[in-house]
C-alpha cells in the first residue's frame, strides 16, 4: 500500500468524499458498488472501509438524493443538469445579484423566451427544473437535509425498538453488536 505523500488525513478524508462525490454524481458507481471499485484509490488514500461508510453517510447527509438508488445518473445527465443550472444562473445573475425565491420566479417569468430556450435547449423537465430552482434557496435545501436526517433517525429509532424485543433476550450475544451499531448511529 503506498499512501499519497504529504496527504493528512483530513486531506485524504475530503479527496476520498470529493472522488465518490463526484464518481455518484456521474453514475460510475453507486453507494452500493463504491467499496468495491474505489478499492485501489482508497488504499493510496489509506482509507478504511468505516471511513468509506462514514464519507457516504456525510454525503448523503450533504445531498440525499446523492444516495437514492431509484435516481438515474449518467455522466451525460449530469453534465445536461449542470448545464442547465449554470446557464440559469447566469441568466438570473444577469438581472440581479441577491435574489429571494418570488424574485427568482417573476425574473422566469420576466422573459420567458429565454428561460424555454434554455429548458428546451438542455432538455429539461419541469421537475427537473423544480429541483434546480430549490437548489437556488438555501432555506429549501436546509428543510430537505432535515427531512432527511429525520427520516434517518426514525428508521434507527424502530430498529432499536426492534432489536430490544423480549423475545430477542436469549440471544443477546448476537443481538448486543447490532445494538451497538445502532446506538452508534443514533448519536
Amino acid at each position: 500500500m503506498k499512501v499519497l505523500p504529504g496527504f493528512t488525513k483530513d486531506k485524504r478524508h475530503a479527496a476520498c468524499k470529493g472522488v465518490i462525490r463526484d464518481a455518484l454524481e456521474e453514475g460510475y458507481i453507486n453507494s452500493a458498488s463504491s467499496l468495491e471499485v474505489l478499492r485501489q484509490m482508497r488504499q493510496e488514500l489509506d482509507i478504511s472501509d468505516e471511513e468509506h461508510r462514514v464519507v457516504l453517510e456525510e454525503l448523503g447527509v450533504e445531498d440525499p438524493e446523492l444516495l437514492n438508488p431509484s435516481k438515474k445518473r449518467t455522466l451525460g445527465n449530469s453534465v445536461r443538469l449542470n448545464g442547465y443550472s449554470k446557464a440559469l444562473e447566469r441568466v438570473i445573475a444577469l438581472q440581479q445579484k441577491q435574489l429571494a425565491r418570488t424574485e427568482i420566479t417573476n425574473l422566469l417569468e420576466a422573459d420567458p423566451k429565454a428561460i424555454q430556450a434554455l429548458r428546451q435547449g438542455y432538455s429539461i423537465s419541469a421537475e427537473e427544473e423544480q429541483e434546480i430552482l430549490e437548489g437556488f434557496d438555501p432555506e429549501t435545501s436546509t428543510l430537505h437535509r432535515g427531512d432527511y436526517l429525520l427520516q434517518q433517525l426514525y428508521n434507527l429509532t424502530d430498529c432499536l425498538h426492534a432489536l430490544n424485543q423480549p423475545q430477542l433476550i436469549a440471544l443477546g450475544s448476537i443481538v448486543k453488536p447490532l445494538q451497538d451499531k445502532v446506538l452508534q448511529k443514533n448519536v
